[in-house]
């Protein structure tokens, strides 16, 4: 696995098209080579507000990535790659350094991304993230389940469906805060 890291040069802003146009060219590289590029990625603000990227790279044995300020590929500021053997680790380290931060995120900026999964990880990974309540219903994730249109949720694998417990109540118009039941019984009040 490599670490790369994506810094920004003081008064560089950041603009939503950088990491994707930094991404396609990593992905034509190793497409060109007969690779799949398969990473996780993270964002923290740095203390002087700018956005700081950590991706996180299953690079095939034996195949070493450019260096991305050589190939023009992150004009932006500057790069660094790293091996890494503890790739959980690391990422949950840069999760947890922003969040006492000052400065707060651009609007429509993520924080958190994935890419370049087969087909199974893609299911295994809805899976996963799918409410609890899915998965004690569904505790296989070849069971493919997902979000059903018109809500609740069904399984692509077998056809079921189940409805979600949580419904709709009411929005309140000064504090915009949406008043949630779940079987009859108020849960919260969330914003």
């Amino acid at each position: 696995m490599a670490m790369l890291t994506l810094t920004y040069a003081p008064g560089v802003k950041w603009d939503p098209r950088h990491v994707p146009e930094f991404q396609k060219r990593i992905r034509e590289w190793l497409r060109y080579w007969g690779h799949r590029y398969a990473f996780v990625w993270v964002c923290e603000l740095q203390q002087r507000g700018a956005p700081h990227y950590h991706i996180l790279i299953w690079v095939p044995h034996g195949v070493r990535l450019p260096k991305p300020d050589a190939m023009g590929w992150w004009t932006h500021g500057s790069t660094r790659i790293e091996k890494v053997t503890k790739a959980i680790g690391y990422l949950l380290k840069y999760v947890s350094k922003g969040q006492d931060s000052i400065h707060r995120f651009a609007k429509g900026q993520r924080t958190h991304g994935s890419g370049g999964l087969d087909a199974d990880s893609k299911k295994e990974r809805r899976w996963w993230l799918a409410p609890s309540y899915v998965r004690k219903r569904w505790t296989d994730w070849r069971d493919d389940v997902r979000p059903a249109p018109g809500g609740g949720w069904m399984s692509r694998a077998t056809g079921e469906w189940m409805a979600s417990p949580w419904k709709f109540v009411s929005w309140h118009p000064l504090t915009g805060a949406i008043i949630r039941w779940v079987a009859g019984s108020e849960i919260g009040i969330y914003a």
